[in-house]
């Protein structure tokens, strides 16, 4: 399994310009869970019950799956979905770092990492194949813009856009990121996904509100 749908949100939501990432840190890791179920969910690896998310993924070598599958393999139980994303959301540095590494072999994007007063690291990962993120981005906008039909992928992509609020990686020009905004709003209440797609996006928008909260008390109560 090669995580398609993970691979193609972390590369449109990378700057080729600067190699950071464009959508807020907190709202990008906890869309970046929701986009490794969302593959899983793809590929028969988990199922939805009640609410719950049972998993049977295993290891099968590929590097990016077996992290994944090791952090799963800790509950035998089915859990809620807000789970599962806190628990990837958690392990989101060793998760992004093989996926990275396997964009990085496969000539998709090269990682550099740099160091601040040679203390503190900066890590940028710059598009070398331009071509195919700037051919996932034109397919999302001929669907949002131009009312293409649009894959079952491509459904989920959109609606990490949303959860992530990166409206700006398909924009093109100033002031359209309001009208990309307002696209997938309309896309998604006119295409409803799956219901089970569904409750992964309103989970991955609860749990980045109430990340945000916590953030901003935790701010609040150090000047005082």
């Amino acid at each position: 399994m090669e995580f398609q749908i993970t691979k193609q949100f972390i590369l449109i939501s990378l700057n080729p310009a600067n190699g950071r990432i464009i959508p807020d840190r907190t709202r990008f890791s906890y869309t970046l869970s929701g986009a490794i179920l969302m593959d899983l969910f793809l590929n028969g690896e988990i199922v939805f019950e009640n609410k719950r998310i049972s998993s049977s993924v295993k290891k099968n070598g590929n590097p990016v799956h077996d992290v994944v599958a090791n952090i799963m393999a800790r509950s035998s139980r089915p859990r809620r979905v807000s789970y599962w994303i806190n628990l990837l959301t958690r392990k989101r540095r060793v998760i992004l770092r093989e996926i990275i590494y396997s964009l990085t072999e496969n000539g998709l994007v090269r990682h550099e990492k740099r160091y601040f007063l040679n203390i503190i690291p900066i890590n940028r990962y710059y598009v070398t194949d331009t071509g195919a993120r700037t051919k996932i981005i034109e397919e999302l906008r001929n669907i949002l813009l131009f009312g293409k039909q649009a894959t079952e992928p491509q459904n989920m992509l959109i609606g990490l856009i949303k959860a992530s609020e990166s409206y700006k990686t398909l924009a093109r020009e100033t002031g359209e990121k309001r009208i990309i905004q307002s696209k997938c709003k309309e896309f998604l209440k006119t295409n409803p996904l799956a219901a089970e797609v569904d409750k992964v996006l309103q989970e991955i928008q609860a749990a980045i509100i109430a990340s945000v909260a916590i953030s901003a008390a935790t701010a609040g109560a150090s000047h005082h």
